[in-house]
């Protein structure tokens, strides 16, 4: 079995100090790790072509100890390769975000918990598992299904006269009352409603074991949506969703990958403010967005399982991200390749971060024209252009049309 190899650059760093700490020379390091003494020399000019075995690099750490690193940065980050592909991937990874947010939510233990016990039904005692099951083949069933078009166009009437308000909530809590393929019967603004109430939803879901009267209709819509979002094969692929969604467990979906980078480079440009208007970030699924707000459009129905006046309510565990506040930090390598920090955060008071990307790598020569594209992102007024150079100069680094004297 062929064993992997590390980095040409941990190479270096490696043979570098088992030399210098040790006072070794390259044949007696070449004899312990049972390579050619050229190797050692290739690998100290960081030749292409050659690196040290995981095992080597063991043997050397185990025998020397491990080499000091420069001082630097840490920070875990989302990756994007530029600044053109961050800004065309962030609607699309602010989509996966809130899934992801969503998911945490309605799967965590304390949640399942909880929606069970509002799904018992009196006098029954049955295990979690079962009641979750139950619900799972009650809104998967054809009587739910019914309803849920039924609300969603009694939704839609009840928007027509406005915003989400009391009127919508009132006449949902009634519509698992009524049968649930008359809700087009239903007048939003009338007092009285005369509709059978034999086939009702709560009926219905009498038939599966469970009892739906202590979960809010709104609750009822927005799970019943959720399920339906992620059975629907574009959203999936869309948000690179490949789980079997179930409310029974945990969903142990995560977003966008994290790596851990330490900058060791010197800092050309840094930035902290605030945007002009809120960077506000895209649902999981349209079919989830119910805002709760004409004025903060970030702000949307949850399904608390709470009974109580959802406009003033303050759990806001469904709402869309809301970015006010930003930094940015450039820096130049060793190599004179440029790396590049971006951070959000919600508060428009003091900057706290809360998502960070970095850019491994820009170059130099386009680096001016990529930062013009971050600037309009960011709402600056102009680039530091010449205080940018100024410090780049200082670290030695390449400024493209610049003459040389």
């Amino acid at each position: 079995m062929q064993l992997s190899s590390i980095s040409r650059t941990e190479t270096k760093r490696l043979l570098d100090h088992a030399i210098g700490s040790a006072g070794m020379t390259a044949k007696k390091l070449a004899d312990i790790i049972g390579v050619p003494e050229s190797r050692i020399s290739e690998g100290r000019r960081n030749e292409p072509g050659w690196s040290l075995k995981q095992e080597q690099a063991k043997k050397l750490i185990d025998t020397f100890g491990q080499p000091r690193g420069a001082r630097g940065r840490f920070i875990r980050a989302e990756v994007a390769p530029s600044i053109d592909e961050f800004l065309n991937r962030w609607p699309g990874e602010s989509r996966k975000r809130h899934l992801e947010k969503i998911l945490k939510h309605v799967t965590g233990t304390k949640y399942r918990h909880k929606l069970a016990s509002k799904l018992t039904v009196a006098g029954k005692t049955l295990p979690m598992p079962e009641i979750l099951s139950s619900f799972e083949k009650f809104i998967n069933s054809g009587e739910f299904q019914s309803w849920l078009i039924g609300a969603e166009k009694l939704l839609d009437n009840a928007q027509s006269f406005g915003p989400i308000n009391t009127e919508l909530c009132r006449c949902l809590s009634e519509s698992t009352y009524y049968d649930f393929d008359r809700l087009a019967d239903i007048d939003v603004q009338a007092e009285r409603i005369n509709i059978p109430t034999d086939r009702g939803l709560e009926v219905i879901a009498s038939g599966f074991n469970i009892d739906i009267r202590n979960v809010p209709p709104m609750d009822l819509l927005l799970l019943g949506r959720l399920y339906k979002a992620l059975s629907e094969e574009k959203n999936r692929a869309d948000l690179n969703f490949g789980l079997d969604f179930t409310f029974q467990k945990h969903a142990s979906y995560a977003a966008t990958e994290l790596k851990d980078f330490v900058f060791t480079g010197d800092l050309v440009w840094e930035k902290e403010g605030f945007f002009l208007d809120n960077k506000v970030g895209q649902p999981a699924s349209e079919e989830l967005y119910l805002p709760t707000h004409q004025v903060e459009p970030h702000k949307i129905f949850a399904p608390t399982l709470e009974i109580r006046d959802r406009l003033v309510s303050d759990d806001r565990v469904w709402d869309l991200e809301s970015w006010a506040s930003y930094a940015v930090a450039l820096f130049i390598d060793r190599n004179c390749n440029y790396n590049l920090i971006i951070e959000v955060g919600p508060d428009r008071i003091v900057h706290a971060s809360v998502v960070s990307v970095v850019i491994p790598t820009l170059s130099g020569l386009k680096l001016f024209e990529e930062l013009q594209r971050l600037r309009n992102w960011l709402g600056l007024e102009e680039l530091p252009e010449i205080e940018i150079k100024k410090q780049i100069a200082s670290c030695g680094g390449y400024i493209p049309g610049a003459t040389l004297l």
